[in-house]
């Protein structure tokens, strides 16, 4: 994956972001397990917890897409540098 920085990101940021996904999914679990237990109303639990459920849905498989896509990118560019000299220039002398 494709980092500004140094050019490719390190595989501690890559597990550090599945970690913080996996995190905000064990609390969105978490929260839903304890409201239906006995006793709870879950209609007000969902009422205060519906926001936070929409934002993990949409932020996170976004961030990962985003990356992917950053990554493409940049692969994108080295290869465009790449072949930006081909094919190379005639100079007359090949017969052409």
């Amino acid at each position: 994956m494709f980092d500004n920085r140094n050019g490719w990101a390190s595989a501690a940021q890559a597990i550090a972001a599945a970690i913080v996904a996996l995190g905000f999914l064990a609390l969105i679990g978490l929260i839903f397990w304890r409201a239906t237990g006995p006793g709870q109303n879950f209609a007000e639990i969902w009422a205060s917890t519906a926001a936070l459920l929409g934002v993990a849905i949409g932020t996170i498989p976004t961030y990962f897409f985003q990356r992917q896509v950053r990554a493409e990118r940049a692969r994108s560019a080295v290869l465009g540098d790449r072949l930006s000299g081909w094919p190379p220039p005639r100079d007359g002398n090949d017969g052409a």
